[in-house]
C-alpha cells in the first residue's frame, strides 16, 4: 500500500514539474529592455578595426618587403633629396704601356706608347690630373680619340676633366736614351690601380 502511494506522490510530482518547465517566464519576456539589450551589434567595419588595432600590438609580427616597393616608398616619403658625395673624387683605372723597338731603323728606335684609363666622378676633385711625365716629349695626344694640347705644371701634363665620365688619354714618345748602346730609361708615371707593361 505504501508503495502504490508512494508511486502516485512521485508521478505527480513529475508531471507538476513538467508544467512548470514548458511555462512562460514573465520576467524573461516582459521585463523591459535594459541597456544591455538595448546595445547595438557592432558592425563590420568596427571589428576590422579592432582586430587592426591588435595586430598592432603583436611582437612578433614580420613582414617581407621588397626593395624596389621600398625604395619608391622611401622616395615618395622624402622627396628625390641630394644624392650621396662619392668616396673619392677620381679613380685612375688602368695605365698601359708598350715599348716597341723598330730594328730595321737605323738607330734602331724605341718607342713608348700610353693609353691611360680615368674614372671621374667628381669634376670638382679632379682638377689638373697628372697624366704624362715632362720628361718625354709626347706626340700625338689625344681623350678619347680626339687630339689635345695638355697644360704643362710641376714636372707633369695635366688634364682637367669637362665633366664626370670615363676619359681615356692616349700619347707616344721616342725614348732617345735607349739606343743600341744604352738599353735604360727611367721616367715617372701616374698610379694605377693596374699598370701594364709590355715589350
Amino acid at each position: 500500500m505504501w508503495s502504490k502511494w508512494l508511486n502516485c506522490v512521485l508521478v505527480c510530482l513529475y508531471i507538476g514539474l513538467g508544467v512548470c518547465a514548458a511555462a512562460p517566464n514573465p520576467s524573461a519576456t516582459d521585463a523591459p529592455a535594459g541597456p544591455a539589450a538595448s546595445a547595438a551589434a557592432p558592425s563590420r567595419q568596427e571589428i576590422i578595426d579592432a582586430l587592426i588595432r591588435r595586430s598592432r600590438l603583436l611582437g612578433d609580427a614580420r613582414f617581407a618587403i621588397p626593395h624596389s616597393l621600398y625604395a619608391r616608398y622611401v622616395r615618395a616619403t622624402h622627396g628625390p633629396g641630394e644624392p650621396a658625395p662619392p668616396p673619392v673624387g677620381v679613380i685612375a683605372e688602368r695605365g698601359r704601356y708598350a715599348i716597341t723597338a723598330d730594328a730595321e731603323a737605323p738607330d734602331a728606335a724605341v718607342e713608348l706608347s700610353v693609353r691611360l684609363r680615368v674614372r671621374v666622378l667628381d669634376p670638382g676633385a679632379g682638377r689638373d690630373l697628372a697624366v704624362l711625365t715632362e720628361a718625354l716629349r709626347w706626340r700625338e695626344v689625344a681623350v678619347n680619340g680626339e687630339a689635345s694640347d695638355l697644360g704643362a705644371d710641376e714636372g707633369w701634363y695635366r688634364f682637367t676633366p669637362p665633366e664626370a665620365g670615363v676619359y681615356e688619354i692616349t700619347a707616344r714618345a721616342a725614348l732617345v736614351d735607349c739606343g743600341p748602346q744604352r738599353g735604360r730609361a727611367e721616367w715617372a708615371i701616374p698610379r694605377t690601380v693596374r699598370t701594364l707593361v709590355t715589350v
